[in-house]
């Protein structure tokens, strides 16, 4: 079947989670989502009706749509769609972003399990009756055969049933719920549980098993799905420790720290913290420049389709970096603060100070100069002092400190249960007691051991 064939106006753009912090004021829409904020998903050419029925946001802010086409006739086909962050259909997710795991029937919800599989649910038949249809497809939009043998259940209840949730519990199962109609008496509740994937007996909390540990990594540290290479080798860092529990505890910790000292990590949130920092220095009253969902969704905008040591990923970042600093400087606030009336002596001075001086005289002269001679954009500029290398080592251990609790915790240093940034002051005091020796100053350790941590996954 033609996968180019559903047309999905998204209503996604308006999801508020996934607008960057670089858009204008809340509710507007965002420009770096799509065309303005919409994506519309088209094949005139084979269907006259297509509906987005449900939909679902991973982990690493890709969207994930389910719905339904048809073509005037009762024949409808039952589709999962993936979209990337900016609203490009995600070429990785079966191809070409659109899978079709039914022939007929139509999709209407959607769950995203623990370990990125992707649980869709719908109904299939024809105008003679319809039944619960379950799928379960890989991350890469492949069918997950060691769900009923196929990846795929069809459930019939009564003469007529309509799916319309989904939802996996964290022992793993799958519930599904909707309605039925017997043909005589109206409609009546249904709900019903599949068997899933319970956590591995050695560990009753998957956070203590190795690719789970790893995958949850890279969805907390660079907002995405593992490659299959970069799984196996981090995964492998653990396992190879066999029974040795303290090979393991070590091995763990050095595997955490390592997506934080990554390139992929420090050439996107490290370089989205730093872009915050140079252009409007740190949040009045804290001592950071930007709330975890300022950095990671422009983590997510420099980081999209980028996979270090992949094919053209140097160029994809490239990319990616130069439509960032662009946005930014062209963002309300930014233009505001900065108006193009502004000297660039005064630019630069202001960019600089934020940057707590990070440019030498020579630098410093020398970006006024292309700025006056037009040879460097604003944006150009910005960039130039937040990649600063003075800038990268100063913050280098504020950002190491900030990402406990934004990558472990999903959350700032002064929301609760904390009330200020107490505990954030703390680490960043031990990691430079120990001139960022993470081991030695136990953060990394302390934050994976915590109760706070543990209990994202499981009770203890």
């Amino acid at each position: 079947m033609n996968a180019n064939y559903k047309s999905i106006i998204s209503a996604i753009s308006l999801f508020f989670a996934l607008s960057a912090s670089i858009s204008a004021a809340p509710g507007d829409l965002d420009p770096t989502f799509g065309n303005g904020g919409i994506v519309i998903t088209r094949d005139s050419n084979r269907y006259q009706f297509d509906y987005a029925l449900g939909m679902a946001i991973q982990s690493d802010g890709k969207i994930v749509v389910v719905g339904e086409g048809n073509a005037g006739t009762f024949n409808w086909d039952f589709a999962v769609v993936r979209y990337s962050p900016d609203g490009s259909l995600d070429a990785s997710f079966g191809g070409t972003g659109i899978v079709t795991p039914f022939g007929e029937g139509g999709a209407n919800s959607v769950a995203i399990q623990r370990d990125g599989k992707i649980v869709a649910a719908g109904g299939v038949g024809d105008v003679t009756g319809d039944d619960f249809a379950v799928v379960r497809l890989n991350p890469n939009g492949s069918p997950d055969t060691t769900f009923n043998g196929t990846g795929r259940v069809i459930t019939s209840i009564d003469f007529r049933d309509y799916v319309s949730g989904a939802a996996i519990q964290p022992d793993g199962k799958i519930v599904v719920a909707g309605f039925a109609d017997n043909g005589s008496d109206f409609f009546d509740y249904v709900v019903v549980r599949y068997q899933g994937d319970a956590p591995p007996a050695a560990c009753p909390n998957p956070i203590d098993c190795a690719e789970f540990y790893v995958r949850q990594h890279y969805r907390d540290f660079l907002g995405r799905e593992p490659d299959d290479a970069g799984l196996a080798f981090w995964t492998n860092e653990i396992t190879s420790c066999g029974s040795d529990a303290g090979c393991v505890d070590a091995a763990r910790v050095s595997v955490s720290a390592a997506f934080f000292l990554s390139i992929e990590f420090q050439e996107t949130g490290f370089l989205a913290y730093r872009a915050h920092k140079a252009a409007f220095g740190d949040i009045a009253g804290q001592p950071v420049p930007v709330t975890r969902d300022g950095m990671l969704q422009d983590m997510l905008v420099i980081g999209g389709g980028v996979v270090v040591n992949a094919e053209g990923w140097g160029q994809k970042l490239e990319q990616n970096k130069q439509a960032y600093f662009a946005q930014l400087a062209a963002s309300p606030r930014f233009t505001t603060l900065y108006p193009q009336s502004m000297a660039a002596e005064q630019l630069v001075d202001a960019l600089d100070a934020n940057a707590g001086g990070a440019l030498s005289q020579a630098e410093r002269d020398a970006l006024v100069a292309e700025l006056n001679g037009g040879a460097t954009t604003r944006a150009q500029a910005l960039r130039t002092v937040a990649e600063d290398a003075n800038l990268a080592k100063a913050e280098f251990n504020r950002a190491f400190a900030l990402m406990q609790y934004f990558g472990y915790l999903r959350r700032n240093p002064s929301d609760a249960p904390d009330t200020d940034f107490g505990g954030y002051n703390f680490w960043l005091q031990k990691l430079d007691e120990f001139q960022g020796n993470f081991i030695e100053a136990e953060m990394v350790k302390a934050f994976l051991d915590s109760t706070e941590y543990r209990r994202r996954f499981g009770q203890n």
